[in-house]
């Protein structure tokens, strides 16, 4: 038997749910196959943003298949462990909270499985790293990801940057790291009011595993409302994290969303 989980969404979300269905498999002593049929049969018209699989990235690659065996157990999305059976397990969701994924703590081996990003040993051996993730995109283009999502304000990220220096979580010779999928807006509106000179910033010759590897490196982070930055901070194991109160427009903070030590802005 085997768990079969259905990818959805981007990198992170994708990351997200392999690393869950890995923790319902490692109960059952079985393997991951992820389910790739939403992902090869998506249209522009559903008002999803396209994506495309992103897991063959990883030093060990999860199997895949275009669709799972029709006898399977299917488990809600709310599941957090498996029930015993000698069925194949089917599970479906995003699973971005924190009683679904392997604990950060003591499962590194499962959450570290990504390729090393070109220039994580400048951030490890380097300066103190601030990162920054400023994601735009979709969340301003997408009609439909902007009614869910909403985007970050400037006002949040200068918070967010005003708590750090405030509260002395950067040390004076900290650098930013940023990851963007809009350098123009983080140019003319984010950089000229950085306190301190910026290391790095996105110029999309790296793919979003690189960065997303980059960011999970930085000693200290400001979150965009986005799982990307979410999954960065959470295998990071650090706590200097910041996030945004709203993370979906109007929602405030989900449940079981981010630890306790996180700061919310």
């Amino acid at each position: 038997m085997s768990v079969y989980v259905q990818l959805i969404g981007g990198m992170a979300n994708q990351a997200c749910q392999y690393l869950a269905a890995s923790k319902l498999a490692l109960e059952q002593g079985t393997d991951v196959v992820c389910d790739l049929s939403f992902l090869n049969s998506q249209s522009e018209n559903q008002g999803f943003t396209m994506r495309s699989y992103m897991l063959d990235k990883l030093q060990n690659p999860p199997r895949t298949c275009d669709n799972p065996p029709a006898d399977c157990e299917v488990l809600p999305w709310e599941v957090n462990q498996c029930p015993k059976t000698d069925r194949d397990i089917r599970v479906q969701g995003y699973f971005q909270r924190l009683s679904a994924l392997p604990d950060r703590y003591t499962s590194s081996g499962i959450l570290k499985v990504y390729l090393p990003f070109n220039a994580m040993k400048e951030i490890t051996d380097g300066p103190m790293s601030i990162g920054i993730h400023v994601r735009r995109g979709d969340y301003v283009s997408n009609p439909s990801a902007n009614a869910f999502h909403g985007v970050c304000s400037l006002d949040y990220y200068l918070q967010a940057i005003e708590h750090i220096e405030a509260n002395d979580l950067a040390h004076k010779n900290a650098v930013y790291w940023i990851a963007t999928d809009d350098r123009d807006w983080c140019f003319e509106r984010l950089i000229p009011k950085l306190r301190r000179d910026y290391l790095w910033i996105s110029d999309y010759t790296n793919n979003d595993v690189e960065e997303w590897d980059m960011l999970s490196n930085c000693d200290v982070g400001i979150m965009a409302n986005s799982s990307y930055s979410w999954l960065a901070a959470y295998v990071s194991g650090h706590n200097e994290w910041i996030y945004p109160r709203d993370w979906r427009t109007g929602s405030g903070r989900l449940a079981d969303h981010c630890p306790d030590a996180w700061i919310c802005l």
